[in-house]
C-alpha cells in the first residue's frame, strides 16, 4: 500500500501524452491507499482541470484518504457541478478521510450546493473531512448545503472548516453553528475559521458558545479563529466559561481572537 501525490503547482509543464505514460501503470493498481491531487496557484481554468482529472486519476479500490487542492486556480463554480463525476464514479465509497481545498477561487454559493449535494452519497462513511473555503464569496446558501451534507456524516469525528474572508453574517453563522450541535455530538476535533468576515458579531459566537460546543461531549481537540471579526468581551465571556469546563479532558485548545475588540 502506498500513497500517491500529483502536483501541478505553478502550472508545470508537462504535455498530457507523457504524463498519461507515466501514469498508465496505475490504472490497475489496487494497492494505492492515498491520493493527493494539487493544483494549487496553477492559474489553470476549468476546462484544463477536468482535461488533468481525465489523465490521471486512477480507478483504485483501495483508497482511504483523498485530498484536491484548487486553490488559487482560476475555476468557476461551473466546473464544481461536474467535478464530483470526473472524482468520485472512480473511487468506493468506504474513503475515510476528504479534504478539499477551494480557497481563493472564483466559486460561489451556487456552485459549493451543487458540489455538495452532489458527493453526498459518497461521505456519509467519512471519518474526517476538511475544506477550505477561504476567500471564496461564501454566504448563507453554501453554509446550509454544508450544514445538510454534515448531517450525513454520522460516523465524523475531524472537522476542519475555514470559511475565513467571505460575507458570512450573524444569521447564517448561528444557524450553522445550532445545527453543528445536533449534527456533531460524536466529534472529537473541530477547527473552525472565521476570520475576517466582518459581518460577524457576538450574537453568532454566543450561539457557539452557548449551544453547541456543550452538545460536543466527545471534543478534545479545538481550534477557534475569530481573528478580524466584530467579537468583543460580551461573547468571549461565555466563551471562556464553557471552555474552562471542557479543559479537563481538552488535549488541543487553539484560540485566535487578533484584531478584535476582546
Amino acid at each position: 500500500a502506498f500513497h500517491l501525490n500529483v502536483c501541478f503547482d505553478n502550472k508545470a509543464f508537462i504535455q498530457e501524452k507523457h504524463l498519461s505514460s507515466c501514469l498508465v501503470h496505475l490504472q490497475e493498481s489496487k494497492d494505492i491507499q492515498g491520493l493527493n491531487i494539487g493544483f494549487s496557484d496553477s492559474k489553470l481554468e476549468d476546462m484544463e482541470v477536468l482535461e488533468m482529472f481525465d489523465v490521471i486519476l486512477p480507478k483504485m479500490e483501495s483508497l482511504k484518504s483523498l485530498s484536491v487542492d484548487l486553490s488559487g486556480t482560476f475555476i468557476t463554480s461551473k466546473i464544481l457541478k461536474v467535478l464530483p463525476e470526473k472524482i468520485f464514479p472512480s473511487l468506493r465509497k468506504d474513503v475515510e478521510k476528504l479534504k478539499l481545498d477551494l480557497s481563493q477561487t472564483r466559486t460561489n454559493d451556487h456552485g459549493l450546493e451543487a458540489l455538495l449535494v452532489q458527493i453526498q452519497d459518497f461521505v456519509k462513511g467519512l471519518k474526517s473531512f476538511e475544506l477550505n473555503l477561504y476567500g471564496t464569496k461564501l454566504e448563507g446558501k453554501g453554509l446550509e448545503a454544508l450544514q445538510m451534507i454534515l448531517e450525513s456524516m454520522p460516523n465524523l469525528q475531524a472537522l476542519d472548516l475555514d470559511l475565513s474572508s467571505n460575507n458570512l453574517n450573524d444569521n447564517n453563522v448561528a444557524f450553522f453553528c445550532l445545527a453543528l450541535s445536533k449534527s456533531l455530538k460524536n466529534i472529537t476535533r473541530l477547527s473552525l475559521k472565521l476570520k475576517h468576515n466582518v459581518n460577524l458579531t457576538d450574537k453568532s459566537i454566543e450561539v457557539l458558545a452557548k449551544k453547541t460546543l456543550p452538545e460536543m461531549t466527545a471534543l478534545k481537540e479545538l481550534e477557534l479563529h475569530l481573528g478580524g471579526t466584530g467579537v468583543t468581551d460580551v461573547s468571549s465571556d461565555p466563551l471562556g466559561v464553557n471552555l474552562k469546563k471542557m479543559a479537563q479532558k481538552m488535549k488541543v485548545l487553539i484560540l485566535d481572537f487578533d484584531h478584535t475588540y476582546v
